[in-house]
Formats: C-alpha cells, sequence, structure tokens
C-alpha cells in the first residue's frame, strides 16, 4: 500500500523558525558586506505585502520597508511588443 503525504503542511517549530532567521540575518549580512565592499549606495529587494512576519523580521534589521512603491513586470508578449518598438544600442549611436 502507498500513503500520500497529508495535504497540509503543519508549521514549523519555533527551533526552525529561528533557525531560518539566523539563515536569513546572515544571507542578508553577507549581501550587505558585498554592496558595502563595492560602494553600492543600497541593498533592494521585495516581500510580498501580506507577509508581515517577514516584514517584521526586516524592520527588525532596520530595513526601510517602502509600502508605497509597488513592483512592476514586463514578460512575454508584452515583453517583445515593447522591445520591437525600442533601438538597439548600436544603432542608436549611429
Amino acid at each position: 500500500m502507498i500513503r500520500r503525504p497529508p495535504r497540509s503542511t503543519p508549521k514549523p517549530s519555533s527551533a526552525a523558525s529561528d533557525v531560518y532567521k539566523r539563515q536569513g540575518k546572515l544571507l542578508l549580512a553577507t549581501l550587505a558586506r558585498i554592496a558595502v565592499e563595492r560602494d553600492c549606495p543600497r541593498l533592494e529587494w521585495q516581500v510580498l505585502d501580506w507577509n508581515q512576519p517577514s516584514i517584521d523580521f526586516y524592520e527588525a534589521l532596520g530595513t526601510k520597508v517602502m509600502r508605497d512603491w509597488l513592483p512592476c513586470r514586463l514578460e512575454n508578449q508584452e515583453l517583445s511588443e515593447l522591445a520591437a518598438q525600442g533601438t538597439t544600442v548600436a544603432n542608436h549611436n549611429e
């Protein structure tokens, strides 16, 4: 008999959550160090507006969550259509 895994995933334990937070902080600290070493003026990423635990985590690190900014994306056909209206760098310099 083959058993299927349960359909819902159990909540992670607080110990697992602590591990994820430590790893997340280490990752962001490492990226921050690289940014500073390369004279980058900022480090940016996105977080979903409904993900309050992550927002709280980032704010605890000193992150300014820019709630008035919305991500924009062009992909697939719309990207190709807009690209067709543009020019190449080589054509632009002629």
